[in-house]
């Protein structure tokens, strides 16, 4: 008997005839965690912004980019709602429940916050520090599996289409490094 191979759109019931879109912003997985994790989770509000940069010239959504990267939390379920739609328009068979995830990643990032406040005014020492790690770390798994999504909902499941790496990102990915060596050797 043969074992027969599935590629990850017939594994996700895409139809394969769907052209890439660029609905939303499409990131390859590994530059999407080296840029996440070398900010320090600065990346973040760029990543938002270039979702609503996206969803403003394509889809025709009436905001304003910036204030929405910056002000991420407040977007997020409508960010998500629209990967969502455009999920169910294609007709992928996906298994996320949008609203639970943008409400888990919101508190995680509010978490992060408070937790890095927190370390700021050494209260709860080594503590709030450890858990602003941990935080930061499951916000960057969940991101990862966002965008798993939003590139499944541009037909670009890889995100083969902005894997590779740009001059300005090796530049983020160098401040980044140097703010981390900052904070681990002072």
């Amino acid at each position: 008997m043969e074992a027969t191979e599935t590629t990850i759109t017939e594994d996700l019931n895409i139809p394969s005839e769907n052209p890439i879109t660029n609905d939303f912003y499409v990131v390859g997985y590994f530059k999407l965690a080296i840029l996440f994790s070398c900010t320090i989770g600065m990346y973040l509000p760029y990543w938002f912004y270039r979702q609503w940069k996206q969803q403003k010239s394509i889809a025709g959504v009436d905001c304003w980019p910036i204030m929405r990267g910056i002000f991420l939390i407040f977007f997020t379920h409508s960010l998500l709602e629209n990967v969502d739609k455009k999920l169910r328009l294609i007709g992928a068979v996906h298994n996320w429940n949008s609203q639970q995830i943008a409400t888990t990643f919101v508190i995680l990032v509010f978490g992060s916050r408070v937790l890095d406040r927190f370390y700021l005014k050494g209260i709860g020492l080594p503590y709030t520090d450890l858990g602003g790690w941990l935080v930061l770390a499951i916000i960057g798994i969940l991101l990862i599996y966002i965008q798993r999504m939003i590139n499944i909902a541009c037909n670009d499941i890889e995100g083969a289409s902005n894997r590779k790496f740009t001059a300005v990102n090796f530049l983020w990915i160098t401040i980044g490094i140097m703010l981390l060596m900052v904070y681990l050797f002072t």
